[in-house]
């Protein structure tokens, strides 16, 4: 049963009498099946236990994993899921989960993609459970809300218990807050794993040729290699100078590091620096735009660091061009304006749904809309052109 709080008053909003997302926390309590309960009422047997008959232990928590993104109020993400790695399944940890690696998100169902339930004796035990098992847990393809459940998971408000439904508007500069910049390790991962991809030059049938080399090789010098990477705020160079024994030294804001890599399994690595060793997940990728991706688990956490292309052009926003796109796929539903019409900073100019929720698509500045590229009913994808504003003419004074 759902009701709404507001001040003192309780407001009714709706009995469901079907299993919900949260049914394996009663599952996991009461050790019983729900789902087999649900089919043996519909083939007309009795209920197998009377409420006092039910016994409970322990206490479980549950966390939905979203294709979604916090840092854009929540805008739904589609895409297809290029790596999904889940934490094992325990006597503490539960795992529903509808998708595969390899599985497309669409617009056209709900955002979620998994659940973790973790249990224990108590409450403070279950927390840490799954703590460990949102460590594990790897997805790459789409947004998702993970950084914000392992923030969640590890407030000592949520520790405390000392929950309601504004928890997260109240800790907002902590729980969504940006990633932290990548570490070291990190860094060196992500070098390791450019190098190890550098294209061959030379045929195989020659493997004596230094163009068929790994090591940077240079004629008459220091062996190294440049390259460039963008976090999402800031682009830093770093040179790379690969040593013997799985070893770089990496150059990188004025300082050298030297880090021990090994080769794991799985696109795994283990690297080692100033003798402390960090396990971690490199991938390569690219997105939808054509952007050439390190992307880097470790400790939990989502590093994706673009390779940037020094030949490249840099290219021009389109903000102030009068340019409107989308910044997520679905379905217009609404076109609140013609070409033609006159508009003013934040009218609303198209409804975009996905996901099952609705966002408002308002003009960047005031103008005339000169050409409209969508109607209702249209599918749309990520970052496509909805219309262009263009400033209104100035009158003409004699």
């Amino acid at each position: 049963v759902e009701f709404i709080a507001e001040g003192g008053d309780f407001h009714f909003m709706e009995m469901n009498t079907r299993l919900q997302v949260e049914h394996p926390v009663t599952e996991l309590i009461t050790g019983l099946d729900l789902v087999e309960w649900q089919f043996r009422v519909a083939a007309g047997e009795a209920l197998p236990l009377t409420q006092n008959e039910i016994e409970r232990t322990g206490h479980a928590i549950e966390i939905r994993l979203y294709a979604e993104d916090p840092l854009r109020d929540f805008a739904p993400s589609t895409g297809t899921i290029h790596h999904l790695r889940l934490p094992e399944p325990s006597a503490h940890i539960r795992i529903d989960a509808g998708v595969r690696q390899g599985d497309a998100v669409s617009i056209h169902y709900d955002p979620m993609i998994a659940k973790l339930i973790a249990w224990d004796h108590d409450r403070d035990s279950a927390i840490r459970h799954l703590a460990r098992a949102l460590a594990a847990l790897e997805i790459d393809g789409v947004r998702t809300n993970l950084p914000l459940l392992r923030r969640i998971i590890g407030h000592p408000d949520f520790a405390a218990a000392d929950l309601d439904t504004g928890f997260i508007a109240r800790h907002e500069h902590v729980l969504l807050a940006p990633a932290a910049p990548a570490s070291p390790a990190v860094i060196a991962a992500a070098a390791h794993r450019w190098l190890h991809d550098l294209p061959r030059h030379a045929a195989p049938s020659d493997p004596h040729s230094p163009w068929t080399l790994k090591s940077a090789w240079r004629l008459n010098g220091p062996a190294y290699q440049d390259v460039t990477f963008d976090d999402g705020t800031a682009q830093f160079d770093i040179r790379i100078h690969p040593a013997a024994a799985g070893q770089l030294t990496i150059d990188h804001a004025g300082a050298s590091t030297t880090a021990a890599i090994a080769v794991l399994a799985d696109d795994r690595l283990a690297i080692t620096i100033d003798r402390l060793t960090t396990t971690l997940t490199a991938l390569r990728h690219t997105d939808p735009a054509q952007h050439d991706h390190i992307v880097i688990f470790a400790d939990g956490a989502r590093h994706a660091l673009r390779i940037v292309d020094p030949f490249a052009g840099t290219g021009t926003a389109h903000a102030a061009s009068g340019l409107v796109t989308t910044p997520m796929p679905g379905r217009v539903i609404g076109v609140g304006v013609a070409p033609g019409d006159t508009v003013a900073a934040g009218d609303l100019l198209v409804t975009v749904e996905a996901m099952k929720v609705q966002f408002r698509i308002t003009a960047p500045r005031g103008g005339v809309v000169t050409a409209l590229s969508c109607a209702v009913g249209d599918l749309v994808e990520d970052g496509a052109e909805l219309a262009v504003i263009e400033p209104a003419p100035r009158p003409i004074t004699g």
